[in-house]
């Protein structure tokens, strides 16, 4: 979701549909990760039937990483089938989505860092969420 107002309307959504006291759990790509791990870099992964290209252009105006990606898949004749998609991907400070979810009506909301009960630390690539209810 590229533009905050989708955001905020997907959360005024689960909220509406979460019973009081219900948790919704969810995780984003942080900032840091945008722009430090994807950021106008190129992956490429290969195994024995399989060669993907992925590359990344990061704009910093907008928090977004567009995304393209090529994955050749070898047939059983030895040619290769391509598929493409090209993705946009925009990351929201943990503030942000706290405010949005508060908002949305969640009395309560807790970020934790990836695989951890603690606060998102400042290198962290994943965050979580529980809002409560």
């Amino acid at each position: 979701l590229i533009r905050t107002g989708d955001v905020q309307r997907v959360f005024q959504r689960v909220a509406l549909f979460t019973e009081p006291g219900g948790v919704f759990v969810f995780d984003v790509n942080s900032i840091y990760k945008h722009k430090e791990v994807l950021a106008d870099r190129t992956f490429v992964y290969e195994d024995d039937t399989d060669f993907l290209v992925w590359q990344n252009a990061y704009d910093e105006k907008t928090d977004t990483v567009q995304m393209l990606i090529d994955i050749f898949t070898e047939e059983k004749n030895g040619r290769y089938l391509r598929c493409s998609d090209e993705i946009t991907e925009r990351a929201y400070s943990s503030e942000l989505l706290t405010k949005m979810l508060k908002n949305a009506g969640f009395s309560e909301v807790y970020a934790f860092g990836d695989l951890s009960s603690e606060a998102p630390a400042e290198h962290e690539e994943r965050i979580y969420f529980a809002a409560i209810r």
